[in-house]
C-alpha cells in the first residue's frame, strides 16, 4: 500500500476522498464502513479544523483511546472514536 493511501497517515488521499463523501451521518457511516481506522483520521482532521493539535494513536496498544488532543490553552484531552451503522450495537 502506498503510505499516502494509509487511512491513518496525515492528509492522505484516502481521507480526502472520504471527507468528500461524508456530507451527513449516513455519508460518514458509508465512507468508513470498510476502513474503520480511517474514521479516526477523519475525526482528527475535524478537531484540527477547530484549532486543536491532534495525534492519532497507533492502531494497537493505544491505551484505549484513538486521538490525543491539545487545545490552544494547553489542556490535553483524549478521544475514543466509534462509527457504527444505524441499529448496530457495540
Amino acid at each position: 500500500m502506498d503510505p499516502r493511501d494509509d487511512p491513518r497517515h496525515g492528509d492522505s488521499r484516502f481521507r480526502v476522498r472520504q471527507r468528500r463523501r461524508a456530507a451527513n451521518i449516513d455519508g460518514i457511516i458509508a465512507a468508513f464502513a470498510g476502513h474503520p481506522a480511517g474514521f479516526e483520521g477523519f475525526c482528527a482532521d475535524m478537531f484540527r479544523s477547530l484549532g486543536y493539535t491532534t495525534e492519532v494513536t497507533p492502531a494497537s496498544r493505544d491505551g484505549g483511546y484513538d486521538i490525543l488532543l491539545r487545545g490552544r490553552d494547553g489542556v490535553m484531552s483524549i478521544v475514543e472514536c466509534k462509527c457504527y451503522a444505524h441499529g448496530a450495537t457495540a
